[in-house]
């Protein structure tokens, strides 16, 4: 089956288009940092639980059992970074010791919610193959438990990374995406399905317009990543100091573990996993870092130089590479 490389290409230059207009909005637009900032907390603390919320209300118990590796997925693939970043690591003279920290935190975790989504949802409505294949539903679902890992990762040992503190209450674990995604699992878990979904009552419709509410969602978040990436300033020095850490976490999310990721399918995922499982890990390999861990830098008001400089040369790269691997990842799939 041939891939259809136009509307793939597409697909991701949506991706470009959104994140270019929020820059383009918060640099000439004349919309204000905070502006971005207020959406970007409506998006992060209603709109994408409520997301995820619907999603895990709907699936059933036998779906659950396929997602259980996903969070051990987030685990690995977590560590796998750690150890590829200290070994790169070695080759970056510059870094002090707390600086290196930061650095080893943006190599570890990636953009593990956001991108995964969008690409999930903007790629099954552009690509027949992607829809028929893949699905949303099921993916949403695997995402979703990947982020229960990777975010509680994130809150502690990235948090730790690059702030040099503890999180300061477990209660920080339990992110908006996180209970969203638990309230959801709740309904299959205690059987409240065939209550909750009967014809008779409303929570069938407003699941329905939870739905509608995240398909708007996604496409906000990526100008509020955009306008982010505009707000970044650094000074030629920083560049010329955190340039080298930036390119060695590129090398590290978006060319070491998408490479780790297709030895591990040519040696025993292709035979082990469904396609839609296969789809997630895919996905989550090929993420640059996190934006959580920029507002983290700049909320303990530290590392903020080399967490903007990596994230913005992560960015940019993610838009080239990620295109390149996506067609060979379905080539491999559907020859």
């Amino acid at each position: 089956m041939r891939v259809p490389f136009l509307p793939l290409m597409y697909s991701v230059l949506q991706l470009f288009v959104l994140m270019g207009l929020g820059f383009l909005l918060r640099k000439r637009g004349g919309f204000s940092s905070s502006f971005f900032q207020d959406l970007s907390t409506l998006l992060v603390r209603i709109f994408l639980p409520l997301y995820f919320f619907a999603r895990f209300s709907r699936t059933s118990l036998s779906q659950l059992a396929t997602a259980w590796m996903f969070p051990l997925a987030a685990v690995v693939i977590a560590l796998t970074g750690l150890l590829a970043a200290t070994l790169l690591g070695t080759l970056i003279p510059r870094l002090d010791r707390e600086e290196r920290k930061a650095y080893l935190a943006l190599a570890s975790f990636g953009n593990s919610g956001y991108l995964p989504i969008t690409n999930i949802e903007l790629l099954a409505l552009s690509v027949p193959l992607v829809a028929e294949r893949f699905g949303t539903d099921l993916p949403g679902i695997y995402v979703g438990a990947y982020l229960v890992g990777s975010s509680t990762l994130l809150w502690t040992a990235g948090y730790a990374l690059i702030t040099g503190t503890a999180t300061r209450s477990p209660l920080a674990l339990l992110t908006p995406t996180v209970r969203g995604i638990l309230a959801g699992l709740s309904i299959p878990v205690l059987s409240l399905q065939e209550a909750f979904f009967h014809p008779s009552l409303p929570f069938a419709s407003i699941v329905s317009t939870l739905d509608t509410i995240g398909s708007t969602t996604l496409p906000l978040v990526l100008l509020c990543l955009g306008a982010m990436l505009a707000d970044i300033s650094v000074s030629r020095e920083e560049r010329k100091a955190y340039l080298g850490a930036a390119l060695s976490i590129v090398g590290v999310r978006l060319l070491i573990l998408p490479a780790l990721f297709y030895l591990a399918y040519f040696l025993f995922l292709r035979d082990t996993l469904t396609p839609p499982q296969l789809w997630v890990l895919f996905l989550e390999t090929h993420t640059p870092p996190a934006t959580n861990l920029s507002i983290m830098a700049q909320s303990a008001d530290t590392h903020k130089e080399i967490a903007g400089i990596s994230l913005f040369t992560s960015y940019l790269a993610y838009l080239i590479l990620f295109p390149v691997s996506l067609v060979l990842f379905l080539s491999l799939l559907y020859p």
